[in-house]
């Protein structure tokens, strides 16, 4: 199948308008000391990390999927797995985003465990109607995080559990300037089929190899009390080498690495604005080697790449009236199912091209 892609811009601008109500006082010496509005958006619920700390997971840690099933009108998939279906709709539906930029490949180890460490997250948002524009495609939910900007002293945490071994840190490198954030996990998934592999039986599945690990980080200058310049980077990937005693071995990988660029600026406490600029490369190959010819075999690549510039702002003209407007272009390139096969040798794919 021949490349395909997308070029696309939108531009917007929406408002938003609390109701106030007014009510005569009979009481003459009535003063009003205050105001306060509150205004909710039609399908939508702010999760604090907070409530994620009860869950049980049985992968040590709790993903957020893990509290969005608990919610009405969502539905779970596998026991255990991140998968949710909401009204009935698909998983494929649900978009989630981290910092504004899109999320493929949101699950480890077969999608029972979350891509990330909810150490980094700091903002929900889950959303299940009155989609926007600037969400993409969601049509059944969408899920959106914020990552933490660090702040204060130099703090870490070291996690440790059968499925995941993870390490977190955090803190100013100079105060008030310029501060950092690490994470990173990996799963020893492998290592703990190795041990229990031989309780299983001789044509059972076997698992020859794994590889499944994640890596974010963040780096966060603000050169004065209204700007605020933000670079991160998060690289996820799994990798497992499968095979039977009566068929042939099997290799299947994805991987999603998101670069992230953001510029925030306050020109008053009523009007801030922000730009961002990112690069989302995802892949997904499956490969299955040939039981006639020794070193060859066919493979199966996905390969999506995106880029992204998406400048807009928020004007608060009262207390009941917001103003919210923007730009946003996007490029994507997407190369779906392409065919691939190695040579006698061994070395590497050969792309055969028109395949579909």
């Amino acid at each position: 199948m021949k490349k395909i892609t997308f070029i696309s811009a939108f531009f917007f601008v929406c408002s938003s308008l609390g109701a106030q109500t007014v009510e005569g006082d009979t009481l003459s010496s009535a003063r009003i000391v205050s105001y306060h509005n509150s205004t909710n958006k039609i399908g939508t619920r702010l999760i604090s990390v907070e409530s994620l700390t009860p869950l049980i997971s049985p992968t040590g840690e709790a993903g957020i999927s893990s509290f969005v099933k608990t919610l009405p009108g969502v539905s779970m998939g596998a026991e255990s797995s991140t998968a949710y279906y909401v009204r009935g709709s698909n998983s494929g539906n649900n978009v989630q985003m981290l910092d504004g930029i899109r999320i493929y490949g949101p699950s480890h180890t077969l999608g029972f465990s979350s891509a990330w460490s909810m150490d980094i997250v700091s903002d929900i948002m889950f959303q299940n109607g009155g989609f926007s524009a600037e969400y993409g495609n969601a049509s059944a939910s969408f899920l959106s995080m914020k990552t933490k900007d660090p702040a204060g002293k130099i703090s870490s945490k070291f996690d440790l559990s059968n499925f995941r071994v993870s390490g977190f840190c955090l803190g100013d490198i100079l105060p008030g300037k310029v501060s950092f954030m690490v994470s990173a996990g990996y799963s020893p998934l492998f290592l703990l089929y190795n041990k229990l592999g031989k309780f299983s039986k001789e044509d059972d599945l076997k698992m020859s190899g794994s590889n499944v690990y994640d890596v974010f980080a963040k780096l966060v200058y603000a050169p004065g009390n209204r700007d605020k310049l933000k670079m991160s980077v998060l690289h996820t990937g799994d990798r497992y080498s499968l095979a039977t005693n009566a068929q042939p071995s099997q290799k299947l990988s994805w991987s999603n690495t998101i670069l992230n660029l953001t510029y925030n600026h306050n020109f008053s406490d009523a009007h801030t604005y922000c730009n961002i600029l990112s690069f989302n490369h995802f892949d997904n190959n499956q490969f299955v080697k040939s039981a006639m010819s020794e070193g060859a075999g066919l493979g199966l690549s996905n390969i999506i790449n995106e880029v992204r510039i998406n400048s807009g702002g928020d004007i608060k003209v009262s207390e009941i009236f917001k103003v919210k407007y923007g730009l946003d272009l996007s490029y994507s390139n997407i190369n779906p199912a392409a065919i691939r096969n190695t040579n006698h040798s061994g070395k590497g794919y050969n792309v055969l091209d028109n395949a579909l």
